[in-house]
């Protein structure tokens, strides 16, 4: 149980204390990641279903949008305005890996920020009702399995930040096992579609990490952050398209 409580405590803000917290736990606990995923998106169709008789569905998508913004402190989304500043600041890997940094938000980062809120709710708004319980279920879990995934590629590359510590110890097992919640889900929900889904995913997380890699030197936990984010709009754009 307490690999699971160190997936919940990292990726959320949940009061979740480990009373023996080890290292070692750190790289079996993205086991659990697409869990988490899940569990954020249960949280987001309970609070479609307690609202939904109050207030528009408009209103009830920000407040989703900002309680997965609230509920993760908000630190994927940290990731990813660092990671934007980087890209859009700076020419050299160096300087942007010194631009990421900077504790405070560039103006590319606050822009990137802005877009990916207003495209995250554009989609929660005006995804087909039948489909919107999938939706806001699965967005979250494929992120956070598209994290693991992420971690798992840049296992044997340079090591810095926070991501420092899944790096170096994440194996092949872990990944592996990962991924046994989000195709189980997957393939029951759509069949042969969901799975070619995740395949999908797949190929675009390696992209994203290969073009981090080579924009930056090495990969960080902010960029951790940016693969999430980028991926839980890909999934909602996908589910907006259907």
């Amino acid at each position: 149980m307490d690999k699971i409580f160190v997936a919940f405590q990292f990726l959320t803000i949940l009061p979740l204390n480990i009373k023996r917290f080890k290292e070692e736990l750190l790289p079996e606990s993205t086991i659990y990641f697409p869990l988490v995923g899940l569990t954020l998106g249960g949280f987001l169709v309970a609070l479609e279903y307690c609202l939904s008789g109050m207030l528009p569905l408009e209103i009830i998508s920000i407040v989703q949008v900002a309680f997965l913004a609230l509920i993760t402190g908000g630190l994927h989304l940290d990731g990813f305005a660092d990671t934007i500043d980087g890209i859009g600041r700076s020419k050299s890997p160096e300087e942007r890996m010194q631009a990421m940094k900077d504790s405070r938000v560039g103006p590319m980062g606050a822009v990137g920020l802005i877009f990916l809120l207003i495209l995250k709710y554009n989609s929660l708004a005006l995804i087909n009702q039948g489909l919107k319980t999938y939706a806001a279920l699965i967005f979250p879990m494929a992120s956070r399995w598209a994290m693991v995934l992420a971690i798992f590629l840049s296992s044997q590359k340079s090591h810095t930040g926070i991501g420092n510590m899944f790096q170096k110890q994440i194996k092949e097992k872990h990944f592996i096992m990962s991924s046994i919640l989000p195709f189980i889900i997957m393939i029951y929900l759509f069949e042969s579609l969901g799975l070619i889904g995740l395949i999908g995913l797949s190929f675009v997380v390696f992209a994203l990490f290969k073009l981090l890699l080579k924009d930056f030197g090495k990969i960080t936990g902010d960029h951790f952050g940016f693969i999430n984010e980028t991926i839980e709009l890909i999934v909602l754009l996908l589910f907006l398209a259907i």
